[in-house]
This record gives structure tokens, sequence and C-alpha cells, in this order.
């Protein structure tokens, strides 16, 4: 009977956790936090991907999208298509991303670590990155670092899993290969993960 309770207990704070990962992020609609050019820009860009299947430039699916004074990488403008097709044009689609990619990554995260350690550190885990004031910010802000880091921990989810079963190596490139495009930084770190 105590297992039982421990087990729904357990079930239960999870899914706390993974609420708070989703709800804390909403904050984003408060007045101080302004829409910054770069989350116009994404925003714009998803909206005429969505209505013509061109960017702002007229250029057909993108892999890379220019902007102001760069060019921004396309995994999380291709997200936001979903959000923008239901909420519209408006900041709380382009944000909706961010939030959505934050309670993911919670929820992956406890995954990648219960398979590294046990269901416990993986709880606690989790919940650490639920509360991180870091994973917060960028969570609620439409900028492209949150699913740079979403598909990153999904890959070295993905990568413990191949040791056991090699299947598993053929989703990882396909992940890879995602989380490549996500945020400029990405070569970089997913060169040396798969270094190591």
């Amino acid at each position: 009977m105590f297992k039982l309770i421990n087990k729904y207990f357990f079930y239960i704070s999870f899914f706390l956790i993974l609420v708070l990962g989703f709800f804390k992020n909403m904050g984003f609609r408060q007045k101080s936090n302004r829409f910054f050019c770069d989350e116009a820009s994404i925003g714009y860009n998803v909206y005429s991907i969505l209505k013509t299947g061109k960017d702002e430039y007229g250029n057909k699916f993108p892999i890379l999208f220019k902007a102001f004074g760069e060019c921004k990488r396309p995994t999380y403008i291709y997200s936001s298509i979903p959000f923008m097709r239901i909420f519209g044009l408006n900041e709380f689609a382009v944000r909706l991303t961010s939030a959505f990619y934050g309670m993911l990554t919670v929820l992956v995260m406890y995954f990648m670590v219960k398979q590294l350690f046990d269901k416990e550190i993986a709880f606690y885990s989790s919940l650490f990155m639920a509360i991180s004031p870091w994973h917060i910010h960028f969570s609620r802000i439409g900028f492209e670092a949150i699913s740079f880091i979403f598909w990153t921990v999904l890959l070295m989810y993905i990568l413990f899993k191949s040791f056991k079963n090699f299947l598993y190596y053929y989703l990882a490139v396909v992940v890879y290969f995602i989380a490549f495009f996500t945020y400029y930084p990405a070569p970089i770190y997913l060169f040396f993960i798969l270094f190591f």
C-alpha cells in the first residue's frame, strides 16, 4: 500500500513539475517584458512562411532566415508555425513556442537523467531545471536559444539509449541535424558532445 501511495505521489509531483515548467513561462505577458526586434523578426518570418511558404525576402522555405544584420537558424521559426496558425500573428504565439520548448526540456531532462542514474535524481534534476532562473529567462522570450537546449538534451538522451540499442543512432543523427540548425553556437557544442 505504501509503495502504491509513493508511486502516485511521485507521478502527481512530476506532473506538477511539468505544469510548473510550462506556466512559469506564461509570465511573458507582463508589461515589463517588451517585444524585442529579434522576436518581431522571427514572428514575421513565421507568419510569412505560414501564409506564402516564403520568408520576408521571398526565399522559399529557407535554411537560414535573413534578419537585422544576421541570419537566423530555422528550427525555432519552423517550430512556431503551429502556434501562429492557432493564435495568429502576435507576441503570444511567438513566445508560446519558447514556453513549450521549456516544458519539453524539463520532461526530456527527467528521462535523460533517469537513464544515467535513478528516478529520484531524475526527479530533482527536472525540478531544478524547471525553477532555474536561466531556464525561465530563455523560456519566456522568443529566442532560438531555448530550442537549442531542448534538442541538445534530447540528443544526449537518444545517444545514451543507443548504447543499448543501435537503432537509436539513426534517430540521433536526425536529432543532431535539427539541433545543428537551432542556434549559432550549436555546431561548436555539438562537435564536442559527439567527440567525447
